[in-house]
């Protein structure tokens, strides 16, 4: 019996790839003078923004300086990201049933309050964890167990839920099980033999049902 879900955010509950992915293409082209495909950018999505600037430049400063100009793109958008579908009704309803949600993403506290916050949902989660709270981000496991621990949930009672293979790999060293959102995986080979998929946010109601 699922008594705990933990949840990603981005490509998960908030449909920001496009927003987050197009303002690292300008990022790059400000910081690097390089004009990256957002297709070849996809890959990024879930990483923590450290290792993604590591890709781009090996230069320190470089990283530096390519994370805060992604973050003030990020920031200055003028298009906030929105919900998916069902989501703040699922959140409600799983609520009522008293499971306990939680959020583990690889965003810092930062990228939080330039989107997700202004949402105003953050009452509805009983824990939320950035990769500012853990010292080894997703694909590590850390971050899952920790919310785990601070929550007192049983590892074989909870579940994570996320949209890319490194929210997989984090759920298995974590030794939860992972469903996969399935809504906004834009074909990535590497989910394909993922089998619990949900097809839609609503879909977790069933899970405890």
């Amino acid at each position: 019996m699922i008594d705990t879900i933990l949840l990603d955010i981005d490509g998960t509950m908030l449909d920001s790839r496009s927003c987050l992915l197009s303002s690292l293409q300008m990022a790059i082209k400000k910081t690097l003078n390089q004009d990256i495909p957002l297709s070849t950018l996809e890959p990024t999505m879930g990483m923590h923004e450290k290792d993604t600037a590591a890709l781009f430049t090996d230069q320190p400063e470089k990283q530096q300086e390519l994370q805060d100009n992604w973050t003030y793109y990020v920031k200055n958008n003028t298009t906030l990201p929105k919900l998916y579908p069902n989501v703040l009704s699922t959140l409600l309803f799983l609520k009522s049933r008293n499971i306990k949600l939680g959020i583990v993403t690889s965003k810092t506290k930062e990228h939080m309050r330039n989107d997700f916050d202004k949402l105003h949902i953050n009452h509805l989660f009983d824990i939320i964890v950035t990769s500012d709270d853990i010292k080894r981000p997703k694909p590590d496991g850390e971050s899952i167990v920790y919310a785990l621990d601070q929550l007192g949930s049983d590892k074989s009672a909870s579940i994570y839920v996320g949209d890319t293979y490194n929210d997989y790999l984090a759920a298995c060293d974590a030794g939860v099980g992972f469903y996969l959102a399935g809504w906004d995986v834009a074909g990535d080979s590497m989910l394909r033999g993922i089998e619990n998929r949900l097809g839609d946010f609503g879909n977790l109601k069933i899970l405890i049902l």
